[in-house]
Parts: C-alpha cells; sequence; structure tokens
C-alpha cells in the first residue's frame, strides 16, 4: 500500500492575495479558526473521525504512516482548513483539487465487515467535515466562550460555504448516507448549517460508531505519540502535546470516551479545562501561539500570518462577487 493519506500537502501561494476568500476579516470564522484553541478542537475531531466508523480506521492504518508521523496527521489536517478558512478563493480550489486527488487513491476493504471503503465517499466526508468543523467549534466554546446566538449561526451557515467548494452532489450525500443505513426520515436534506442540525446528523449516524484494534492502535498512536530522536523541533512539539491531547479527550462526549477507553473522572475533566483555558488564553493574549503554530502547522501558519496582516495593514484585496455562491471548482 502506497502511504498516499500522509503525502506532504504542498501548494504554491500566489505572491499576492487575489481576494479575501471564503469570509474575510471580521467574519466568525477568522475569528474561531485564529484562536489557539483550533489545536484541541481538531485533536477532538481526530477521535470522533476514528471511531464514527471503522472506514476511517481501516483507511489510517492501510493508507497512512500515522505511527512514523503522529504529528504530520495533525499538521496536514490543520493546513488543510486553515487553508480553506484563510486562504483566497484561487488557493481554496487548488487545496480542494489536491486533496481529491490523494483521497480518490485511497481505497480498501474494511476488515470487520469486508466492505469496500473509499476516501472519497460523500457521506463519509460530510461527516469528516462535520466534526472537523464543530469540535473547533465546541473547543472554542468551552475554553473561550463569548459567541453570541447571531455569531453562532453565522459559523455553522460559514460551514456549509467551506463544504460547498468540495463541489460533492447533494443527492450523491443522500444516496450514500442510505448505504450507511440512516433511515429515510433522517436523510439530510441540506448540508446542516446549525448546531441542532449537526447534533441530529450525528444521532442519525450513531448506528455506525464502532471500536476495533485498528481504532485503538490508531488513537494509541495520535494521542501518546513517542518522540523522535535527534528531531529538536518534533522534542519541542512533544513537549507540550500531551497538555493539548488531554484537553482534547477532555472536550470528547463521555460515552464516545467509555467505549475508547479514554474514560477520566468529571474531576479530571473539570481540571483539564480549566488548564486549558489559562495556557490557550495566555497563547493568545501574550502572543506567543504563532509560535507555536509556526512550529507545529508551518504551511498553515504562513496562510494564516498573510491574512490576518493583509486585514491589520488595511489591505484590501478583490472580493468574490457572491462569497455565498463561490465555487473553486469553476475556476480550475
Amino acid at each position: 500500500m502506497s502511504n498516499v493519506a500522509d503525502q506532504q500537502f504542498h501548494l504554491t501561494l500566489p505572491d499576492e492575495r487575489l481576494d479575501d476568500g471564503l469570509f474575510g476579516p471580521g467574519s466568525v470564522s477568522w475569528k474561531v479558526w485564529s484562536h489557539p484553541a483550533v489545536i484541541p478542537g481538531v485533536m477532538r475531531s481526530f477521535v470522533l473521525d476514528m471511531v464514527a466508523s471503522t472506514q476511517g480506521a481501516a483507511a489510517l492504518e492501510e493508507h497512512s504512516r500515522y505511527r512514523e508521523d503522529p504529528l504530520g496527521r495533525l499538521n496536514r489536517t490543520m493546513y488543510y482548513f486553515l487553508t480553506i478558512v484563510f486562504a483566497d478563493t484561487a488557493t481554496v480550489a487548488a487545496a480542494n483539487r489536491r486533496l481529491d486527488r490523494l483521497h480518490a487513491r485511497i481505497v480498501g476493504t474494511e476488515p470487520m465487515s469486508g466492505a469496500a471503503y473509499s476516501a472519497m465517499d460523500p457521506y463519509l466526508r460530510l461527516g469528516n467535515h462535520m466534526l472537523s468543523w464543530h469540535s473547533v467549534f465546541y473547543a472554542y466554546d468551552r475554553l473561550v466562550g463569548g459567541l453570541t446566538p447571531a455569531e453562532e449561526d453565522r459559523y455553522f451557515a460559514e460551514a456549509v460555504i467551506a463544504f460547498e467548494t468540495l463541489g460533492i452532489d447533494h443527492d450523491e450525500i443522500r444516496a450514500s448516507a442510505r448505504r450507511h443505513g440512516i433511515p429515510e426520515d433522517q436523510l439530510p436534506e441540506d448540508e446542516p448549517d446549525t448546531r441542532a442540525a449537526y447534533r441530529q446528523l450525528w444521532a442519525a449516524s450513531r448506528h455506525l460508531i464502532c471500536v476495533n484494534e485498528q481504532t485503538r492502535n490508531a488513537l494509541d498512536a495520535i494521542l501518546h505519540p513517542r518522540a523522535l530522536d535527534g528531531d529538536l523541533k518534533k522534542a519541542a512539539l512533544f513537549r507540550v502535546y500531551p497538555a493539548l491531547a488531554r484537553t482534547g479527550i477532555a472536550l470528547i462526549p463521555r460515552e464516545i470516551r467509555h467505549i475508547t477507553g479514554l474514560a477520566t473522572s468529571p474531576m479530571v475533566d473539570a481540571a483539564v479545562l480549566t488548564s486549558a483555558r489559562t495556557i490557550t488564553s495566555a497563547l493568545q493574549r501574550t502572543g506567543t501561539y504563532p509560535a507555536l503554530l509556526r512550529m507545529l502547522c508551518p504551511q498553515g501558519y504562513e496562510i494564516q500570518t498573510r491574512a490576518m496582516k493583509s486585514a491589520l495593514n488595511g489591505v484590501q484585496p478583490r472580493r468574490p462577487a457572491d462569497r455565498g455562491a463561490v465555487s473553486p471548482r469553476a475556476q480550475v
């Protein structure tokens, strides 16, 4: 098996930002995804994605180098989503084309059921997007808070804009959902655009939740990575990684932690989250988060920093004529 899922996700950035992207300065997505809470949020999404179906764990086992490079998965996931949130629309289109090329080659057979899997499965792609987008929101909500109801609504509306850039036909999503056993009366009419809609679709998919040996191996490697000798950069990251992982775990629904063997007491959870609030606040307040992000996800750091500097300096790039209708695939 080729490790296509772990190939570097390289993009060539234009010399100048061509527009302010899907959302732009002042958007709730910029506000949330630029905060240090994004890291434990993404780690939370890892765990949920691994247990949401056995296919995710099988794909990771057969097409990934996660054991040798556990930090690489965090890096690439953050790189992709920071690109979608902060890059101009041409770069968003390039990122999605690159993602499709990698995912098109990730196919195989899930060992428990013998069913074929594909990383291009429409319903599972929707689920992966939802888990990532919601997990970052949830981490921000628990560690920072303060979003108004209107801001929360805008955040989830912006999630739909981001997902639609993948160009997945909604009828294909519904057909895929049927194949995964989603009841007809619970099939998504549209892409979920509220927190309540996310909860409903997660509830409709609960029968897919499964933990097997592949799941446990993947979670152990990602949540408890072993440092590589001689790599000073990774050694530095490994010093802060356990605290980030503990925070991500504390944000996971308790019933999921029980079946994955990650359960901790409410007292421990409270202590972890209190500490995480202090740490993420300090990272944001003291301006040290960019250094951590640069070490963890250098390409994502570059994209986010360019966007934030452009906004700070009052640079006004060309805005898409209708951000809600932007389809980067049309720009290919």
